[in-house]
């Protein structure tokens, strides 16, 4: 038991992330699955700061577990800080066909500062279906979804980020990445970096770079790998302890075998199977009935050649 204890706190001091998992690996925290409440004109608001560090983002998640969805959310601006802007991105993940039969029957409307409604269905095209939707703004921005049915897709991912609008000579700092749409230059969380989000808006860019995520996930699994061995062994070794300790019983036998094994010779005749194992305090006994044999036999001929004079010389 009390190894077992030991072996619970070694393992709790392990450095193992939390992942947060939709259909890849997600570790922002702040991530809301609307998929079963956004029915029945359910409206949501959402504030979100900025230099929070990863709680400067939000995912948004809406699959078709529903019938109908039917709600609205609204991102409201930073009204304390005027350099702050956000960046939200919408990507539909679903097959082409279920895309068309989407933009055709249902509706998902951006609207920003509550004015001049702009309706993603009739923007969506096969040329766009490679790419997620961008849109940057200072301003309140609200989603509204209307009559989407259960087969008009499969899942809707909205990323909303807080970014830092950068002055002409200015450069992000160490807490910071940048994120550059057309001439405005941008710095969001360094801590949103390879966490599975597209934060800045494109595959293979800035926080989510190939490379870059590759390495940092190799290194983060580095002391994970290295303290479950070091854990593994360490309670192998107890268990065996333990079981050597209380079982003085076993520890004699094993004694007892590895001793007579030492006190053994074998004995074989050209053949594994007429092997003959011998313990060396027998041997020397084995040596004197041999040698008692030998020389009763000599004896004997002796005395018969004694007695049979002439078989004597007939064999020599």
């Amino acid at each position: 038991m009390s190894i077992f204890l030991l072996y619970m706190i070694l393992l709790s001091d392990v450095p193992i992330e939390s992942y947060c998992k939709w259909n890849m690996n997600i570790k922002n925290s702040t991530t809301i699955d609307m998929s079963e409440t956004c029915v029945n004109n359910l409206e949501e608001n959402v504030y979100l700061p900025y230099g929070m560090g990863s709680t400067d983002a939000l995912v948004l998640i809406i699959t078709n577990k529903v019938a109908m969805r039917r709600c609205s959310i609204t991102f409201h601006r930073d009204i304390l800080n005027e350099d702050v802007m956000k960046i939200f991105v919408i990507e539909f993940l679903t097959d082409v066909n279920n895309v068309y039969s989407l933009c055709s029957i249902g509706n998902l409307y951006v609207v920003e500062n509550y004015v001049n409604p702009v309706n993603l269905c009739q923007l969506f095209n096969s040329t766009q279906y490679q790419n997620p939707f961008i849109f940057t703004t200072k301003f309140d921005l609200e989603f509204k979804f209307g009559d989407f049915r259960k087969d008009n897709f499969q899942a809707v991912k909205i990323t909303a980020t807080s970014t830092r609008i950068l002055k002409m000579t200015e450069t992000c700092n160490s807490k910071e990445i940048g994120c550059n749409f057309n001439n405005t230059n941008t710095c969001i969380s360094k801590e949103l970096q390879c966490d599975g989000n597209l934060n800045c808006g494109r595959r293979n860019y800035s926080d989510e770079e190939a490379s870059l995520c590759k390495r940092t996930t190799d290194t983060s699994l580095a002391p994970i790998i290295s303290s479950s061995i070091l854990i593994s062994s360490f309670l192998i070794y107890s268990i065996v302890y333990e079981i050597m300790k209380w079982s003085p019983e076993l520890k004699k036998k094993l004694r007892h075998r590895y001793k007579n094994e030492e006190n053994t010779i074998v004995l074989s005749n050209y053949s594994p199977a007429t092997k003959t194992y011998i313990p060396k305090k027998e041997l020397k006994m084995l040596h004197l009935r041999v040698a008692s044999t030998i020389e009763s036999s000599s004896r004997t001929t002796d005395q018969f050649y004694r007695h049979s004079p002439e078989l004597h010389k007939k064999d020599q």
